[in-house]
């Protein structure tokens, strides 16, 4: 499936549940640049990067955003799939 075709088919939930996943990333990023002391000129390259990387991580975990799956509901699954995230942008996963 092509994104233009993923992005079409995402119900306003969906896009409501990846925006906040989004801004909740950003909260944690913006964290972490004070302190940091990056480049200006390479910082909105790279958050466009973090961007792109997290929003196919979360594809990947759709428990986490698609309403019609039985995992949706599952705590569990749910649990393990932001354990998961917080692994791999290395996040302690408590916030």
């Amino acid at each position: 499936m092509e994104d233009g075709n993923l992005i079409a088919n995402l119900s306003a939930d969906n896009i409501s549940a990846i925006e906040e996943l989004m801004r909740q990333a950003r909260r944690g990023s913006e964290s972490e640049k004070t302190q940091q002391n990056t480049v200006e000129e390479t910082e909105s390259t790279s958050v466009e990067f973090d961007k792109e990387f997290f929003i196919e991580e979360v594809r990947q975990l759709s428990c986490l955003w698609d309403t019609s799956s039985s995992l949706y509901k599952d705590r569990t699954v749910k649990a393990n799939a932001w354990k998961k995230l917080s692994e791999i942008f290395d996040r302690d996963g408590k916030d």
